[in-house]
């Protein structure tokens, strides 16, 4: 049943279209962040929230994060979610450290 459902996406063009749809918000997502900021993140977490059955684009999200093809979109997602929250915590460390400096 589910390989038939495949081959209707593929049939439909379902399976291109959201390959394009993916390689362009990646590609909006690369250009619009500095990679210090948390912005990167928020849209990889944004495109795993959309994918059903991602295959290629899991491979290439894989690929991208260094991550080896034992890591599902669920497990992509959560090393995520602890990347930004690690980024966040350290972009607070920063800012403490700053006003302390300041302060002195």
């Amino acid at each position: 049943m589910e390989s038939d459902s495949n081959f209707m996406a593929f049939i439909s063009n379902k399976a291109i279209a959201n390959r394009k749809r993916f390689a362009e918000q990646l590609k909006d997502a690369s250009a619009v962040t500095d990679f210090d900021s948390i912005q990167f993140l928020q849209t990889i977490h944004s495109l795993l929230s959309q994918m059903n059955s991602p295959c290629l684009r899991l491979e290439l999200l894989q690929y991208i994060l260094g991550l080896d093809n034992r890591y599902s979109v669920a497990h992509v997602k959560r090393s995520v979610e602890l990347a930004a929250t690690c980024l966040n915590i350290s972009s607070e460390s920063g800012e403490v450290i700053d006003e302390k400096r300041m302060a002195q």
